[in-house]
């Protein structure tokens, strides 16, 4: 049997060791055995990716097109992954917090982050590819259940997934988007929930935001609830008794 191009020694012994992993992986090899379909979910944004190298380059780009060399030269210092979840705090930590400049720098970033052309800037969450891909090829069918809206990020979305070796846009994937950027995230994910179930059996299902994690939980308690500490929204909920909680896909 021809073996996938991702395959490697290295790459199955890794499976092996990752209780996270395999948390998952036995359920979905146990529903196949079975004849179900298993379905996995993941959030994008703080969960599969990392969107700090985003907002990382939309500030060079206002320091740039305002002429703030100062600002320009903090951020080329400033590490690009792992940035607060508000720009204000991101750019505090570069001690620049001027109420007009934070105000400015804020309507140039907003303007750009949520659109297709910057999206392509993210960065996998360590682990998270060779995690989905061991599970795709185990027979998950992968859903890519995110806060991203289709009117806005559809493309790009597609685009960041398929750079970053993703399976998408095959057999036994989806991604589902928001109808428009107003709605809730919780309130759509959790009416994504009833076409989920159509698709098969949820084993697992991971989020950064735990408001998320909790209404999974309480929709599919016999599944994999994992909870990824990167960042969350402010003012998030308490995260419920018995999910995982783990830094990233190598945990």
């Amino acid at each position: 049997m021809r073996r996938p191009s991702w395959w490697s020694p290295m790459a199955t012994q890794k499976a092996r060791m990752s209780k996270l992993l395999q948390a998952v992986l036995e359920p979905v090899k146990a529903a196949v055995d079975a004849g179900e379909r298993p379905v996995v979910v993941f959030d994008l944004d703080a969960t599969l990716f990392d969107n700090g190298p985003r907002t990382w380059q939309i500030l060079v780009e206002f320091a740039e097109s305002h002429d703030l060399p100062d600002l320009r030269k903090a951020v080329d210092a400033m590490n690009r992954t792992g940035l607060p979840y508000l720009l204000k705090d991101t750019l505090a930590l570069l001690e620049h917090t001027d109420e007009a400049l934070v105000k400015d720098a804020t309507k140039f970033w907003f303007d750009r982050f949520f659109t297709d052309d910057y999206q392509s800037y993210d960065e996998p969450i360590a682990g998270a590819v060779h995690f989905v891909k061991v599970l795709y090829e185990a027979g998950a069918h992968i859903v890519y259940l995110t806060g991203r809206d289709a009117p806005g990020m559809l493309k790009g979305c597609a685009g960041a997934l398929r750079q970053q070796a993703f399976p998408v846009g095959v057999v036994r994937t989806n991604m589902v988007l928001k109808p428009d950027f107003e709605t809730a995230d919780l309130d759509f994910k959790t009416e994504a929930v009833d076409f989920i179930d159509g698709l098969g059996k949820v084993v697992g299902a991971y989020d950064n935001e735990p408001g998320n994690c909790n209404m999974f939980q309480q929709r599919w308690p016999d599944a994999e609830v994992g909870f990824i500490d990167t960042h969350a929204a402010p003012g998030a909920p308490d995260l419920d008794d018995g999910i995982t909680t783990f830094r990233d896909f190598n945990d």
